[in-house]
């Protein structure tokens, strides 16, 4: 037995009712009306405003036929009336119009509502009220009408959007006329073909468990400065943390880690870098405050990692914008309160002595650092120090966040001759350079993720 729901033509509005007390009316296998064969019998006892109280199929021989079923919370429907009681008045001879209203006791008061109506409108329309034909017959769109010919066969099925005179006209003569064609059962909604469907696809946004798709890690500030062509295929990073998710949502970038200055990539036109406003002001890392972090934890089978995707009008594209939808989508999935707070936070520092800032000073050669990995030592010349930092401190670890803070101004050149993996072996090698690693607090903004109060 399936739940029916009307949905008004153009979907003016949308009313829900309970499953039926006629039990299997609905069935896949109950017959229903058919274009080109011949009209299902039907009964009605109480029919006003008709020669007849009691009526079939059989009385309506030798007249065109139009069962027009509405329901009161169908605006289109009651709007139409007072063209169909002209059209009545006018084509009377020929044809037979038929209101049947639906009057399931769920939705009661459709006769009273009628009477009122009808009276205001002066209707004189042939009318029936229904409790069952409308759930044998998979009626549940309206307004929904069915043409039958004098002969008794069903010439058309249609929501009388384009029902008028001239056509009534061209009918009853014998021309072919075409009306809207209205779908008897309405398909479901289907969320993955719709997502699929650009030409249609207005917005969407979609969050599911990572199961071992190709990851894309773009950040929010990378994607809004991507083509158009680019930006029509939506905002979707694959395969990241929740954490990470959270930092996209409030800073705009989440794989790239907050305490890094600058990630820089070689493009076609030179390169293109990105220069977080939030270095050295917000810590990198959420702060978690829930009673189960389960969401939050990852490991090496791939468990704890997301799909997030958000296709939207190009033109409401804005980093904001994102920012502000993805707060929202991750506040309805997972429910937490999220707040940025100051705090102080034990961090790693790059200090330098008085005599460093003369020696490292840049003696102004073409910017340059070493191609490939630095892991084992590189080379670099006439860049800031916050390039070095990142550089030097790229394969430590889990050790950082790192921040500078030699207070030296311009650029500087270095040679670091080290194993970037051995964290002591680094601060050795940075001393030489009068350089250190130091450990101290450092106040911050903080993400900080708690339960709902």
């Amino acid at each position: 037995m399936r739940t029916g729901t009307f949905i008004l033509s153009f979907i003016f509005s949308m009313i829900t009712i309970a499953l039926y007390s006629q039990g299997d009316l609905a069935k896949e296998d109950n017959p229903k009306p058919e274009i080109g064969k011949p009209m299902l019998d039907f009964s009605f006892n109480d029919v006003r405003n008709f020669e007849k109280k009691r009526v079939s199929v059989k009385d309506f021989r030798g007249k065109w036929l139009f069962m027009d079923f509405w329901f009161p919370g169908c605006p289109l429907c009651i709007r139409s009336f007072p063209k169909i009681n002209k059209l009545q008045d006018e084509f009377k001879k020929d044809v037979q119009f038929l209101l049947v209203g639906i009057n399931y006791t769920k939705y009661g008061g459709t006769e009273d509502f009628y009477k009122r109506l009808s009276k205001k409108q002066n209707l004189h329309l042939a009318t029936a009220f229904d409790s069952v034909l409308h759930v044998r017959w998979d009626i549940w769109s309206m307004p929904h009408i069915i043409i039958v010919d004098p002969e008794g066969i069903v010439k058309a099925i249609t929501n009388g959007s384009d029902m008028n005179e001239a056509k009534i006209k061209d009918l009853i003569t014998g021309k072919d006329v075409q009306f809207v064609p209205k779908r008897q059962v309405l398909p479901d909604f289907n969320v993955d073909e719709a997502g699929k469907n650009t030409e249609t696809l207005l917005y969407r946004s979609l969050l599911t468990k990572w199961n071992n798709e190709n990851t894309v890690h773009w950040d929010l500030n990378y994607y809004v400065s991507l083509p158009q062509e680019y930006l029509k295929k939506g905002f979707q990073p694959v395969g990241s943390t929740l954490s990470n998710l959270y930092k996209q949502a409030y800073f705009g970038q989440g794989f790239w880690d907050l305490s890094c200055v600058r990630y820089t990539r070689e493009r076609e036109s030179g390169y293109w870098d990105l220069s977080p406003k939030f270095y050295g002001k917000v810590y990198p890392e959420v702060k978690l405050e829930v009673r189960d972090s389960s969401s939050f934890k990852f490991d090496d089978m791939g468990n704890g990692f997301y799909n997030y995707s958000l296709v939207m009008p190009v033109s409401k594209i804005s980093r904001d914008y994102i920012m502000g939808v993805m707060q929202r989508d991750l506040k309805n999935a997972f429910g937490y309160d999220v707040a940025l707070e100051k705090q102080q936070k034990i961090v790693w520092k790059l200090t330098a002595n008085s005599k460093a800032k003369e020696i490292l000073k840049t003696r102004g050669q073409k910017p340059f650092l070493s191609k490939g990995s630095p892991a084992a030592g590189f080379t670099l010349t006439n860049l800031p120090v916050d390039d070095f930092l990142d550089t030097v401190t790229s394969y430590i670890g889990d050790k950082g966040p790192f921040y500078d803070e030699t207070g030296i101004i311009g650029n500087i050149d270095i040679i670091v001759d080290a194993d970037l993996t051995k964290f002591e072996e680094v601060k050795r090698e940075l001393q030489k350079h009068d350089l250190d690693l130091v450990k101290g607090p450092k106040e911050m903004d903080v993400l900080v993720i708690r339960d709902p109060k």
